[in-house]
């Protein structure tokens, strides 16, 4: 988002630029990359997908181990909080377990993280049955 202000009449205009987030969530083979790419595309946004830090963190320290999760949760909050200090929107992929809380929590600490600096927050679920995807 940006924003122009200047601090009085006839002074320069100053632009102040801050990081939006769209995530786009839903279960496997819903077409989230699809979407996601297509919006990169269209907005100019960079994206990480669920997966960057998935396989990363995997290749390193083996899928499903303690250093597996712990670094690809690293990964991801590094990666936003670089996001919102250097005012680069993103777009992420994500699955998510809406039945478990700290998925709830998750989304919500995203959204502050980038709202609290002025920035958006969009969320867009997909959704299909399985004959469809």
């Amino acid at each position: 988002m940006v924003f122009f202000y200047s601090s009085g009449p006839g002074e320069k205009r100053e632009e102040i630029v801050m990081a939006n987030l769209i995530v786009v969530c839903g279960p496997q083979a819903v077409g989230k990359m699809t979407v996601a790419e297509s919006l990169r595309d269209k907005l100019k946004y960079n994206m990480m997908m669920n997966h960057d830090s998935i396989e990363m963190s995997d290749k390193i320290f083996g899928f499903g181990t303690p250093a597996q999760k712990e670094f690809n949760a690293v990964f991801r909050k590094k990666a936003f909080e670089l996001a919102v200090k250097h005012n680069v929107d993103l777009i992420f992929t994500y699955v998510c377990a809406f039945e478990l809380p700290q998925e709830k929590e998750y989304l919500t600490n995203l959204a502050e993280m980038f709202k609290s600096e002025g920035g958006e927050f969009y969320f867009v679920e997909l959704s299909a049955d399985l004959e469809t995807r």
